[in-house]
């Protein structure tokens, strides 16, 4: 296949594309709210931005169509948005299309420039150890240091920064989700001093 470059690149493409890196699903509609056409989606697909998939609904709804970043979009994203790191589990695309569609639906277009992933995070953990040695404050330095040691951490989907310029965090649960899960996505979020929201779908 043959594929066309877009022939301009605009801001609200480089917004979504991050969003799709870091979310790593989006349904047509969340594409609409980003302010992206039809016409663009087919350009998108066109250029070998993204790609289609296509998964049974759980509720017995039909086939859910979403799109994930292809291999261009990737290169896009490195070059334009400067991320390195995607969001990319094959199994998980309705969770994920459902963390695009709550960020769009919910934050700003300044809080969703400032959206980290999970797989983002190695940075800010290393900025709040700074933070709270800066501050004196050993015990949360040594609790943090603790559970990274021992592997204990299980970050939220995604931490952004609010308006106020506070740092909050997202995590959309599932119903296989146990109260371990959300515990200890709670107490990782405690460790960091992020506010968490669990968002059920």
């Amino acid at each position: 296949m043959k594929y066309i470059p877009l022939k301009h690149v605009y801001p609200k493409d480089i917004r979504t594309m991050s969003i799709l890196a870091k979310s790593g699903a989006m349904d047509r509609d969340t594409f609409h709210k980003m302010e992206i056409t039809d016409n663009r989606i087919k350009s998108y697909l066109h250029a070998g931005m993204i790609r289609e998939t296509s998964v049974i609904d759980k509720n017995g709804n039909g086939i859910k169509t979403y799109y994930e970043l292809d291999k261009r979009g990737k290169e896009f994203c490195k070059q334009e948005c400067h991320i390195k790191h995607f969001i990319s589990n094959a199994n998980a695309s309705t969770h994920n299309a459902k963390v695009s569609e709550y960020l769009v639906n919910n934050l700003s277009k300044k809080e969703l420039d400032s959206c980290l992933s999970e797989r983002e995070l190695q940075p800010f953990i290393e900025d709040r150890l700074q933070e709270y040695l800066d501050k004196q404050e050993h015990d949360h330095y040594q609790e943090l240091v603790d559970a990274l040691q021992n592997n204990q951490l299980s970050m939220p989907d995604i931490i952004y920064k609010t308006e106020l310029g506070t740092w909050e965090a997202i995590e959309i649960t599932t119903d296989s989700y146990g109260n371990e899960e959300i515990e200890s996505k709670t107490m990782t979020c405690e460790l960091l001093s992020v506010e968490v929201t669990f968002v059920h779908t």
